[in-house]
């Protein structure tokens, strides 16, 4: 995720302190594992299609973020006409970059709530053997953490399974 914000940094000329706005691109990589369980209701309307609605409870096992920070522009145009450049932390390439946040994701909530809402379709390979791919769709009833203000995310699941008739 990523998102772009202008803060007011202290620049340092010779002989003066002065507040600038710069523009920083604030990004973010949140990993999360879970292990849920997905009971469900199942509606067959017609042939071998049908929907699924359930609730979906999970535990979050692990959890990771990083989020950094660095600057959208380069050079800065000072109110005296002075053009600077902006310098800031590096990352392993060399680009400019502060990390504000890197290790498991704060305040988080162990145990995860979900409604989640599918539609698929039974395809018959032989008389033993079942295909079936399914979209499922996840809207979170609780937050992953505390921090920040109702931090949940939506998931969209693309699946495919095999039946087998023994």
């Amino acid at each position: 995720n990523e998102y772009e914000l202008i803060d007011n940094i202290p620049s340092s000329t010779p002989g003066q302190t002065l507040e600038e706005s710069i523009l920083f691109r604030n990004e973010a990589q949140i990993d999360f594992s879970l292990l849920t369980l997905t009971p469900y209701v199942e509606w067959s309307p017609f042939w071998n299609a049908f929907a699924h609605v359930g609730i979906m409870p999970g535990i979050v096992l692990s959890s990771h973020v990083t989020h950094t920070k660095n600057p959208a522009q380069e050079y800065v145009t000072l109110d005296d006409g002075q053009v600077v450049r902006v310098s800031f932390g590096e990352n392993e390439t060399g680009e400019p970059q502060d990390v504000i946040e890197d290790g498991a994701v704060p305040q988080l909530q162990q145990f995860q709530v979900s409604i989640v809402g599918g539609v698929g379709i039974d395809i018959p390979v032989s008389e033993k053997i079942v295909i079936t791919p399914l979209y499922q769709y996840a809207v979170p009833l609780t937050v992953l953490s505390e921090r920040g203000a109702s931090f949940k995310i939506r998931a969209s699941q693309i699946l495919i399974s095999a039946t087998i008739n023994l």
